[in-house]
């Protein structure tokens, strides 16, 4: 029991590298993944405005087409997610970001398509995690689908569509502010007992 309650680091790592590759196959629609990781030189030369942050210019992209791929590719390159200076994070997002693709991002974000996914307190938006969760970037937390007004006939917010593996609860200010961000019970009761 003790063995299971304290994983050694190879472990950790397998289950870190699975948990991404699965991430990342939720976010591609479970019909491919892109994971990309940083190589050592430049791939390309940036432009005169581009910021350079030693990571994004050395990004080499891995597309897988199959689950097993994409099991693969991260379990051998789950090292690079995990090094402190080697920008793990920014791979991280990147791969999500590519995994959903740029367009199927926007129409995900529906009304929010020209929001940042991280804000400027450098939190992430609701974008982000619900596709950290469910792989689509709604900005909405309610079930299904809601007309947004009654003289908006056509115009309408897509929430989550279906039951969740893992659920999210949120808590903002006060009772009101919370409720308006109208949480739905597909959130709320996800298959397994984990929350966000």
């Amino acid at each position: 029991m003790s063995a299971v309650l304290r994983p050694n680091e190879t472990t950790q790592r397998d289950a870190l590298s699975g948990a991404v590759a699965e991430l990342l196959w939720k976010c591609g629609g479970k019909s491919g993944a892109v994971v990309a990781i940083p190589g050592v030189g430049r791939v390309f030369d940036p432009p005169p405005k581009f910021n350079i942050d030693g990571v994004t210019e050395k990004l080499h992209l891995f597309h897988c087409k199959k689950e097993d791929e994409i099991k693969s590719c991260m379990k051998k390159h789950i090292s690079y997610f995990l090094q402190e200076k080697a920008g793990g994070l920014m791979c991280l997002l990147y791969s999500i970001v590519l995994s959903r693709g740029i367009e199927n991002l926007r129409v995900d974000m529906q009304d929010m398509e020209n929001t940042p996914l991280i804000d400027m307190e450098d939190e992430i938006t609701l974008c982000l995690s619900n596709l950290m969760l469910t792989g689509y970037a709604t900005p909405y937390l309610h079930n299904g689908t809601l007309a947004r007004g009654a003289n908006e006939l056509g115009d309408e917010q897509v929430g989550i569509t279906e039951r969740n593996d893992i659920g999210f609860l949120i808590w903002e200010k006060d009772e009101e502010t919370t409720s308006s961000l109208n949480l739905g019970s597909r959130f709320k009761t996800p298959f397994l007992p984990i929350w966000v």
